[in-house]
């Protein structure tokens, strides 16, 4: 749960890794890093296949009905993969290279347009994350986050303006990296990326 401060958050998503708690983790990640880590997610998850997705309500009309998303999303990674393929295979010169690299992009876009809107329509963004994560490491022997991040951390230097907040972790090894945090309902959530 977000913390009253960046550092109660920090702390908070640093205990929530070291015991596997996905979902404590994910609940302190601000909206925004929440919708492109669920694409992440949710591509990575769905190597192993539709029919062993994980239940979540969230998930629920992505994989089952008369037109489940998940499927037409899966149709599309092929076309999109071999769109680039078929790139490949033409030259520079080739009025076919304009045409397909024009397809390929429409493509991409529709893709992108389609998954922003279904992943932008779950409430529960946590939850499908922590799900998405237990299924991958289950399945796959990783997740799409790593285990170990903010653990052994310390956060330094945290400077707050307004409803955000900026400080850096650093590593028992002495690595650092900035990490940001934004304020909402009182309350303060990390942002990553």
């Amino acid at each position: 749960m977000p913390g009253e401060s960046p550092a109660d958050t920090f702390a908070e998503a640093q205990a929530a890794v070291a015991s596997g708690d996905w979902e404590g983790f994910f609940g302190c990640l601000e909206r925004r890093s929440l919708l492109t880590m669920a694409r992440n997610a949710l591509a990575l998850a769905l190597e192993g296949g539709v029919e062993h997705m994980p239940e979540h309500p969230a998930l629920e009309g992505a994989f089952h009905g008369a037109d489940p998303w998940a499927t037409r999303w899966l149709s599309r990674q092929q076309e999109i993969l071999e769109s680039a393929q078929n790139l490949m295979k033409t030259t520079s010169t080739e009025p076919a290279m304009m045409e397909e690299s024009l397809r390929h992009r429409d493509l991409v876009q529709a893709d992108e347009a389609e998954t922003k809107a279904a992943l932008e329509a779950v409430e529960d963004l946590p939850g499908l994350l922590s799900a998405l994560e237990r299924h991958t490491r289950r399945t796959l022997g990783g997740g799409s986050v790593s285990s170990e991040i903010f653990v052994g951390e310390t956060l330094e230097e945290v400077t707050e303006t307004g409803n955000r907040a900026r400080g850096v972790r650093r590593t028992e090894r002495g690595y650092e990296d900035r990490v940001d945090f934004v304020k909402r309902k009182g309350r303060w959530f990390i942002r990553l990326g």
